[in-house]
């Protein structure tokens, strides 16, 4: 199964930046969860005040390397709508919310900046008004009816220690061998550790489960002999679809400096 992730990148009037990431358990392919990811996006934008907004969406496959999209959104086309003409807070500051699956165990969370100021007080205190709840909910029954997800872990998985691979250097295909069974079938994500070569290092997904002591992988590299080193197991983590989401008030989050903006100290002579 695919572990989809998109990366929305919020700006805002003063430049700062910062992201936040969802996971979808039914977008399927990369294409189409920039397709689901648009959907969320124009929910999302209507959290804001009018001078944050979203500015690109990266979507791509964790267990995938290097097959990410990226959408650069159009100038208007990532600001509120509803609240037009209402400042943004300061991008230093979050709406804390709880995302909650079916299963009890399983929880994760979002820092939403970019509120509209009018939802808080002078102290700093997180007042939602009536329209910036009617749009959070709408926001929320986006994120359970297109199956977002939370990435949690699943529980303990076995470690398999390797005791070689062979490499096809026409296809790139990498076969390797465990010491004992392995368990693995085609697509799983899997975590290689600890072999000495930097590049088989890593999140991979199998091409093919094999024997019950090889499976397969493929790279791009061309790899050194083994070390007679590394380690490999399943990747320790799924998806877990939101049921509930919960906004529990304001905190502080150090923002940083958006992509083209200076960073940094100015040096001094």
């Amino acid at each position: 199964m695919p572990m989809l992730r998109a990366t929305m990148v919020f700006e805002d009037d003063n430049k700062h930046g910062w992201t936040e990431t969802y996971y979808n358990k039914a977008a399927g392919t990369v294409s189409g969860m920039l397709a689901v990811a648009k959907t969320l996006m124009n929910k999302r934008k209507e959290l804001n005040g009018d001078t944050a907004r979203i500015a690109y969406i990266r979507v791509s496959d964790d267990l995938v390397k290097r097959d990410s999209l990226l959408a650069v959104i159009p100038d208007g086309s990532g600001t509120t709508q509803g609240f037009g003409g209402v400042p943004s807070e300061s991008a230093n500051y979050a709406v804390k919310v709880r995302l909650d699956a079916l299963d009890p165990t399983k929880h994760g969370r979002i820092f939403l900046s970019g509120i509209p100021d009018e939802c808080t007080d002078n102290a700093g205190k997180f007042i939602p008004t009536t329209r910036w709840r009617a749009m959070f909910n709408n926001f929320k029954a986006t994120l359970i009816q297109d199956r977002w997800a939370i990435k949690n872990k699943s529980g303990t998985v076995p470690v398999r220690n390797i005791v070689g691979f062979t490499q096809d250097l026409e296809t790139g295909n990498v076969t390797i061998t465990t010491n004992v069974a392995h368990g693995f079938v085609q697509d799983d994500g899997i975590v290689i550790h600890n072999t000495g070569i930097p590049a088989l290092n890593g999140t991979w997904k199998v091409l093919a489960g094999g024997e019950a002591n090889t499976f397969k992988i493929k790279t791009s590299q061309i790899l050194p002999g083994f070390f007679g080193l590394g380690t490999v197991s399943k990747i320790d983590f799924d998806l877990y679809e939101i049921n509930d989401a919960t906004f529990l008030g304001g905190t502080h989050r150090n923002r940083g400096r958006f992509l083209d903006s200076p960073v940094g100290r100015r040096r001094r002579r």
